[in-house]
């Protein structure tokens, strides 16, 4: 099977209540750290998100994640809203999980949380500056999910329109 491994990061510490006004201070994210994998296959996308660090206090409860079309960056009078919407394949479509990318994710009592999907499409972006958003409350049947509580930064440049994309390689 073909694979391309379009964004492997390491631990990356998340935008938190301190770097973002708009996040509520003390979260049970705030000393976590996350790392995503997203794979691109004929088939479309795959998304993989680990969390480290939660509060154990929050084990068994859900947080609705999602991928959003802005970066992690503090709010400001003139950018009110840095990670802005949900990523619609279909911008005119509907917020359901066929249309854009969802994943809830569930703490273990070791503070540990992981979430995958998979999405028939290819997320494209004008910038390749995204980001998943994990906020305070699962996701319900019209994509909303509660406040933000953490952001994680996605870069992924392949999916720029108009930039050759790296070759895909096989994978074992």
């Amino acid at each position: 099977m073909l694979k391309r491994y379009l964004n492997s990061l390491g631990s990356t510490d998340l935008w938190t209540g301190e770097a973002d006004p708009a996040i509520p201070a003390d979260t049970a994210f705030d000393n976590a750290t996350a790392s995503v994998r997203i794979m691109e296959t004929p088939d479309g996308t795959g998304f993989k998100l680990r969390v480290e660090g939660i509060e154990t206090s929050v084990a068994g409860e859900t947080f609705g994640s999602h991928l959003h079309v802005g970066p992690c960056a503090a709010r400001s009078d003139d950018v009110p809203d840095p990670t802005k919407g949900h990523y619609k394949h279909d911008p005119n479509g509907p917020a359901n999980p066929e249309n854009e990318v969802w994943f809830d994710v569930v703490p273990s009592g070791t503070g540990v949380a992981t979430g995958n999907t998979f999405v028939s499409f290819r997320p494209v972006d004008d910038d390749g500056l995204m980001s998943i958003v994990i906020h305070a409350k699962p996701t319900d049947a019209n994509g909303k999910a509660g406040t933000k509580e953490v952001c994680l930064p996605v870069v992924v440049t392949s999916w720029v329109p108009d930039i050759e994309p790296p070759p895909v390689t096989e994978t074992p």
